[in-house]
């Protein structure tokens, strides 16, 4: 599987400390090399969230059978904003 990110979820990931980067690293290890997403949750029909325990979120959608775009990562106690967010992200960036 390939991942392609957004300019918004790498501002977002440069933001994490150390160990949650490396949570989110491994997870994304696991879905490039495995297809292995683990805990996810459908938003919209095209829309899903990567959930971890610890409320982190990373929002993404399927450009293809073989590559996912990364839309925003953000927090369990601002997801209904980051939902909001990640609804016009899909817009701007599922029609390039």
């Amino acid at each position: 599987m390939k991942i392609r990110k957004s300019k918004e979820f790498q501002e977002w990931f440069s933001s994490l400390q150390p160990p949650f980067k490396q949570l989110v690293d491994a997870r994304l290890t696991r879905i490039e090399y495995y297809d292995h997403f683990g805990n996810v949750r459908g938003i919209t029909s095209a829309i899903a969230e990567l959930k971890w325990k610890n409320g982190m979120r990373v929002y993404f959608f399927k450009e293809d059978d073989e590559t996912i775009f990364l839309l925003l990562g953000g927090l369990k106690n601002a997801q209904k904003k980051d939902i909001k967010k990640a609804k016009l992200l899909f817009q701007k960036y599922a029609s390039d």
